[in-house]
């Protein structure tokens, strides 16, 4: 990986780690490495790197480890751009809330927006970008 960006979130107390640059090999090296054998999930659901997985440029995927590794909530990407930092962080905040029981609803759509908003704002900053904040 050439990046990594930690966040945490303390309202849905998740712990968020992007992970830029290098190729699906270096994800599953990182994630064995840290995570050993757990399991990794996304939306609920057990999944593992197939024989296919390097067709893709981002991944949306979550860690439940033992011992003091938690929950951490991962994004990898191989280039940074925005198209697929936002494409992936949208995936992100459907993973995490789907986890605390808030499914997307019509009622719930702003607490989406708003996880999204606050998770793409501090990975933007620390990628050193800024925009005028009024036009």
């Amino acid at each position: 990986m050439k990046r990594r960006i930690k966040l945490y979130d303390d309202l849905y107390d998740v712990h968020i780690t992007y992970l830029l640059g290098g190729t699906v090999e270096d994800l599953v090296k990182y994630i064995k490495r840290k995570h050993k054998k757990a399991p990794l999930y996304s939306w609920g659901k057990q999944f593992t790197f197939g024989a296919d997985a390097d067709t893709t440029n981002g991944y949306q995927f979550h860690v439940n480890a033992p011992l003091g590794n938690g929950e951490v909530f991962y994004i990898w990407t191989a280039d940074a751009t925005p198209y697929l930092l936002f494409h992936e962080t949208y995936h992100l905040v459907g993973d995490i809330l789907y986890t605390r029981g808030l499914p997307y609803t019509y009622s719930s759509e702003e607490a989406y927006a708003y996880l999204g908003g606050w998770i793409f704002e501090k990975v933007f900053k620390k990628l050193g970008g800024k925009l005028p904040k009024r036009l």
